[in-house]
C-alpha cells in the first residue's frame, strides 16, 4: 500500500468521523431545545388558563377619614397578594404589593390595608397572585378598578 493512499483513506475516516460527532452533537441540542421550548409553552398556557378563572371584585369606602377597601375573591383559585397602583394626594403615581396572611379562597373577603397614602377621589387598581408551582404569577385579567369611593 503506498502513502498517498493511506493519507486518503485516514481522510476520508476522519471526515466521516466528524460528520457523525457533529450529527450526534446537533441532534442532541435539538432534542434538548426541543424540549424546553416545550415545556415553557405548556407552562405559559397554564398559567393562561388559571388566570383566566381568577376574578377580583371589591369596593372601597371613607370611615373616619380612613380609606377602606375590601377585596373579594370571585373566582376559582384562592389570591395570596395583590398588587395595587394608585396616586396620592400630591398627584404622584404609587404602587406596591399586599402579601395577604391567609390566601383570599374563592368566594371569602378580606380587608386590605396599607393604601391610605392613596387619594381617594382617583381609581385604584387591584391586581391579583395567584400560586403557580413555588411562584406567585400575576393575573392582569382579574383586576379589579375602584372608580368611585365613597363613605361608608
Amino acid at each position: 500500500m503506498n502513502k498517498r493512499g493511506a493519507a486518503e483513506l485516514i481522510s476520508y475516516v476522519l471526515i466521516i468521523g466528524l460528520s457523525i460527532t457533529l450529527a450526534i452533537v446537533v441532534g442532541m441540542w435539538s432534542k434538548g431545545e426541543s424540549k424546553r421550548v416545550v415545556e415553557t409553552t405548556v407552562k405559559e398556557s397554564e398559567i393562561e388558563t388559571r388566570c383566566a378563572e381568577v376574578h377580583l371584585g371589591g369596593f372601597g369606602c371613607i370611615r373616619n377619614n380612613n380609606l377602606e377597601i375590601k377585596a373579594v375573591n370571585r373566582g376559582s383559585f384562592s389570591i395570596n397578594g395583590i398588587r395595587y397602583i394608585c396616586t396620592k394626594d400630591d398627584g404622584s403615581d404609587i404602587s406596591g404589593k399586599i402579601d395577604l396572611d391567609n390566601p383570599l379562597k374563592p368566594g371569602e373577603e378580606q380587608s386590605l390595608n396599607n393604601l391610605n397614602n392613596c387619594d381617594s377621589n382617583k381609581e385604584i387598581i387591584l391586581t391579583p397572585f395567584i400560586a403557580f408551582g413555588d411562584m406567585n404569577t400575576i393575573c392582569p385579567e382579574g383586576e379589579k378598578i375602584i372608580e368611585s369611593i365613597e363613605e361608608c
